[in-house]
């Protein structure tokens, strides 16, 4: 399902959250022209994966 179709989001509509256990982190990749972002890979015990993207990375650490 796409999160498009859950939408709009707004107080009265969060934007949904996931949990996804015994996932292995597979690949990492650091990217931007500062380095900024970070998308990682996963896959579960199936072989099935999944990437998530966090952009400005930075603003997690100050």
């Amino acid at each position: 399902m796409k999160l498009k179709k859950l939408a709009p989001f707004g107080v009265d509509n969060l934007k949904p959250k996931f949990l996804l256990e015994n996932l292995e982190i597979f690949n990492v990749k650091i990217f931007g022209k500062n380095f900024e972002h970070l998308e990682l890979f996963f896959k579960n015990s199936k072989g099935q994966s999944i990437e998530a993207i966090r952009f400005f990375l930075q603003r997690c650490f100050w």
